[in-house]
């Protein structure tokens, strides 16, 4: 292992090792209510138990300074810095100057929402669709500020989330769930406008897009770097750079993830799994499963499906 590499992997260990929590779904979500919670906090100490969760987390600086703590780095977050955590981030909060952020948790399987055009918004998918895929590296880096006016408009949104939280009136859940919408339509807004000013979060969003529109296919590389306009070795330096992979262990993984659900939610042969998600020789596809699952396909459905 290289030594930058060996140094990497020791600070990820040890910032593991401080984790002190994790926050179960229990904790915030109920059963009966909405998957969407929402809350402010405002920092008085100088740093924060490095904690993990099983739910999403949107977070916006409302106000002050500080560092972001994760497995990836530290990173610096100031008023407006709009991030997305996955569920399994260890992180916490460090060298805190009059910090206050507001947490907008929320569980993606708990929102029933119609999303119309919204699919279609590269924004959109910046924060919340396929781009959560890049390491959390890439994606804290390059994370999104809003300018004031959004800023406050954000601010009003989660204000009134805040209230019908509290008072929980007849109807909030619905309130809540049309004030969660109301705010990614902000955000992904913002977010496309950003992506437009950064070439190279354009072109990985324009990559992961063409390739989810074509799961199941038999892509090659050169097929996405044909469709999206770039060389193939320009589409290999990008997906070094962002995903830490090559183009073909990208390819690689999505259809063996998908051949995992295919597994356990249909009765398909597992032949017809393999072909469908774009393997043309069912014994590698059987190969690869193993690798990646240390399950074959067929100990794999057993173990898992219903």
């Amino acid at each position: 292992m290289h030594g930058k590499a060996k140094e990497q992997t020791m600070e990820k260990n040890k910032l593991r090792g401080e984790i002190v929590a994790r926050l179960p779904e229990s904790m915030h979500f109920s059963p009966e209510g909405p998957g969407i919670w929402v809350g402010s906090r405002k920092y008085f100490r100088q740093d924060e138990v490095v904690h993990e969760h099983d739910f999403y987390e949107l977070v916006l600086v409302r106000s002050g300074s500080g560092l972001h703590v994760t497995e990836e780095g530290e990173y610096p977050i100031v008023h407006g810095n709009i991030f997305l955590i996955r569920p399994g981030c260890a992180h916490g909060y460090r060298g805190m100057n009059h910090l206050e952020i507001v947490n907008i948790l929320y569980l993606p399987e708990r929102l029933k929402f119609e999303m119309y055009d919204l699919r279609d918004n590269p924004g959109y998918h910046a924060l919340f669709g396929i781009s959560t895929e890049l390491p959390d590296d890439y994606r804290f880096r390059n994370r999104l500020t809003l300018d004031a006016n959004r800023m406050d408009m954000a601010d009003a949104i989660v204000r009134e989330l805040e209230s019908e939280q509290y008072l929980a009136h007849p109807g909030w859940i619905f309130a809540m769930n049309n004030g969660f919408m109301r705010l990614v339509l902000l955000l992904s807004r913002a977010a496309a406008e950003s992506a437009e000013k950064n070439d190279e979060l354009t072109r990985i969003h324009r990559i992961l897009r063409h390739i989810a529109d074509h799961d199941g296919d038999m892509l090659q590389p050169s097929d996405i770097a044909h469709a999206c306009g770039i060389s193939v070795r320009t589409l290999e330096r990008i997906f070094a750079e962002a995903l830490h992979r090559t183009p073909n262990a990208y390819l690689i993984e999505r259809r063996l993830n998908r051949g995992a659900e295919l597994l356990v939610s249909t009765d398909d042969t597992i032949t017809e799994i393999a072909l469908d998600c774009g393997f043309s020789d069912g014994n590698y596809f059987c190969k690869m499963f193993s690798r990646k699952f240390a399950l074959s396909p067929r100990e794999y459905r057993r173990r898992f499906k219903n």
